[in-house]
């Protein structure tokens, strides 16, 4: 279920912004990306690409993951459990519901 909210959910919706790294974080990805990178070369793998690439440029960034509010994640919320609902009964096709229901099947004009 993660991978389906996340892959066929989440990255198919438009975003207000883009979630980048902040600014004052990638003091300490720089080396990092750096020290993968003299482990791969050091490690004679069969690298396809420049290692060079692995070293992530800084954005720039107006908002942080952690500038959302509940506001924001309730309305995102509410839209994942909709779509995941909507794929589940596609996914599903003719199957039906047997289980209990809260209202008659026959005087709902099912």
């Amino acid at each position: 279920m993660k991978f389906f909210v996340a892959r066929e959910v989440l990255e198919r919706r438009d975003q207000s912004f883009r979630l980048v790294l902040p600014a004052d974080e990638h003091s300490w990805l720089a080396p990092r990306a750096q020290q993968a990178i003299d482990y791969l070369r050091a490690g004679g793998f069969d690298v396809q690409g420049d290692l060079g690439e692995l070293i992530p440029a800084p954005v720039p960034s107006s908002r942080r993951p952690d500038d959302v509010d509940e506001t924001a994640v309730a309305a995102l919320l509410t839209e994942v459990l909709a779509l995941t609902l909507v794929e589940m009964g596609r996914r599903q096709g003719d199957v039906r519901w047997t289980g209990a229901r809260s209202v008659d099947v026959e005087d709902a004009g099912d």
